[in-house]
């Protein structure tokens, strides 16, 4: 394991466990994710508020040296700063690997709930890449659309894969912009 890796796990132990040598996984876990500047992994495992992971947010200040903050926006605030990027890329990170998560999910839902669900998905694929990315309803019904065209989505499942797929190139479109 390198020098600096084995330094960082003895920091976070000592503030989780009091025992630097303690070598828990939750600890090369975390070290990991600051070494690496892991912002996603930092931001799912630190961004929250105030009594939830609170030991971990303390041991992720002592490893940077800096004063604690429990915060969300204060833990946000570090974790970008340590990154390199700014809070609002960290919290489109965030909003992008979750509608990833949401995505894979919707997928999987509609693979396995028809027969035919794996050209479902490569269907509402291919209309979002040829353009077709924005939802419209109307009598009830559900379409994917391009300007004065659209697809009828026909069900639930296939409209929820639709919009989870449109929400990650729009937060993904949004950090663009920013990096620009």
């Amino acid at each position: 394991m390198p020098e600096q890796l084995n330094i960082i796990i003895k920091k976070i132990d000592s503030v989780l466990h009091n025992q630097p040598y303690a070598n828990t996984s939750w600890s090369t876990m975390l070290a990991t994710a600051i070494i690496n500047k892991d912002k996603v992994k930092l931001s799912d495992i630190l961004s929250c508020g105030a009594g939830f992971n609170d030991n971990s947010k303390r041991a992720f200040c002592e490893v940077l040296g800096v004063d604690v903050k429990l915060t969300k926006n204060g833990i946000d605030a570090y974790i970008a700063t340590h990154c390199g990027i700014t809070n609002e890329q960290l919290i489109l990170e965030r909003e992008i690997s979750n509608a990833l998560h949401r995505k894979d999910e919707a997928s999987e839902h509609l693979i396995t709930t028809f027969l035919n669900g794996d050209e479902l998905v490569a269907w509402v694929d291919d209309l979002i890449e040829r353009g077709f990315n924005v939802i419209t309803s109307s009598n009830r019904k559900y379409f994917l659309t391009k300007e004065d065209r659209g697809f009828d989505l026909l069900k639930p499942e296939i409209r929820k894969y639709a919009e989870s797929s449109i929400s990650v190139i729009n937060f993904k479109n949004k950090l663009n912009t920013l990096s620009d």
